[in-house]
């Protein structure tokens, strides 16, 4: 639980980092982040970890792309400063989730 909401955090400190992502950019992931299946449910985990709710990663409205994930950029929102990342390996393989583009400038 403390490391879903550090991430989170983490994300809310560091949106306003900025990198050039374009679709079809692909990325390994160096560290674990948050992804949610909207952006609306993003903003949604954001406003209940400043609460201190608890988050419950389901993998389909929330999950954590681990480390070492291999993942494609497949849409780009720079009025939200969110990307739609499609993950390339793993269980989850095929999965699209957004991410910020905070949490994706610590984490490649």
């Amino acid at each position: 639980m403390r490391l879903i909401i550090m991430l989170l955090l983490s994300s809310i400190l560091l949106v306003g980092c900025d990198s050039d992502y374009k679709v079809g950019d692909k990325i390994t992931l160096k560290e674990s982040i948050m992804g949610s299946h909207t952006i609306h449910d993003f903003k949604e985990m954001i406003k209940k970890a400043r609460k201190g709710d608890k988050i419950s990663v389901d993998g389909v409205n929330y999950n954590i792309l681990f480390e070492d994930s291999k993942i494609k950029v497949v849409k780009v929102s720079e009025k939200d400063n969110m990307i739609l990342v499609k993950l390339l390996n793993g269980s989850d393989e095929g999965t699209e989730w957004w991410v910020s583009k905070g949490d994706l400038n610590r984490a490649k």
